[in-house]
């Protein structure tokens, strides 16, 4: 596999191009409320939204054990004849939890792509991916939102044509970090979410090239056994290991 600093500027440039060109076409659906989850995760106004292409592209989404499973079934960028193709495709929603933590989140897609073509001018393929993450609650009571550093991954190959591969990105992003230093006894239990996910087929005059995303997965983790308690909690712990004692022994 190749991934060359060509294609990443050649795919920037037909991103730009393909955006500003296709603001009209921007939509939106609203999937509406999942949950709440076992043990007790909600995902709450599941919207996605596209500016160059018609939604939907993730399709509606299924609750899972640990999260929400997408089948995209038109979430496709396809060049042939020396032009290129950008499918641009966003999600937004907020999970919401109130006896557990949000205290990770994870993200796996995955599809397949086609080279192909006479002579050595590579075709190219592209996937990006980039999560946001906006802390809006604490111990269920609303905070100053904490924007959590985006983070981004990025698939690509330019090999010579006649291919035909799989392809996958993933994405964890721990949310227990951003609230070291902060008291809480619970932890993040409102976390706002905006993925942005593109694919994007770049060709030349023999070739064709092809981006197919037939997989996206998000996860959440609550996992209780990363609460940092409150020095107040720590005080009742302490209580209650005493009395426990006091059973024991007339004197604690």
């Amino acid at each position: 596999m190749r991934f060359t600093r060509s294609l990443v500027c050649g795919v920037a440039a037909a991103l730009g191009a393909l955006v500003s060109t296709n603001v009209v076409q921007a939509a939106a659906i609203n999937y509406g409320v999942f949950g709440p989850i076992p043990p007790g995760v909600t995902f709450q106004g599941v919207t996605e939204t596209s500016v160059t292409d018609p939604v939907p592209l993730f399709g509606p989404p299924a609750p899972t054990p640990t999260g929400l499973d997408f089948d995209p079934a038109g979430f496709v960028a396809s060049s042939t004849g020396a032009n290129s193709d950008v499918t641009d495709g966003q999600l937004n929603f907020a999970i919401k939890t109130t006896t557990t933590p949000i205290s990770e989140v994870s993200i796996f897609e995955g599809g397949d792509y086609l080279l192909n073509g006479i002579g050595p001018a590579p075709a190219s393929v592209f996937a990006g991916l980039s999560l946001r993450l906006t802390i809006t609650e604490i111990d269920n009571l609303p905070v100053t939102p904490i924007n959590i550093p985006v983070s981004t991954t990025s698939f690509g190959d330019n090999s010579p044509p006649n291919k035909f591969a799989p392809w996958n990105l993933g994405l964890l992003k721990n949310i227990d970090a951003a609230l070291v230093g902060t008291p809480h006894t619970i932890g993040a239990t409102r976390v706002e979410v905006a993925i942005d996910n593109d694919l994007s087929a770049i060709s030349t005059t023999n070739s064709n090239a092809l981006i197919a995303k037939k997989e996206f997965q998000f996860a959440v983790n609550t996992d209780i056994s990363l609460i940092i308690p409150e020095p107040a909690s720590i005080g009742l712990a302490g209580l209650a290991m005493c009395m426990l004692a006091g059973r024991r022994r007339t004197t604690c």
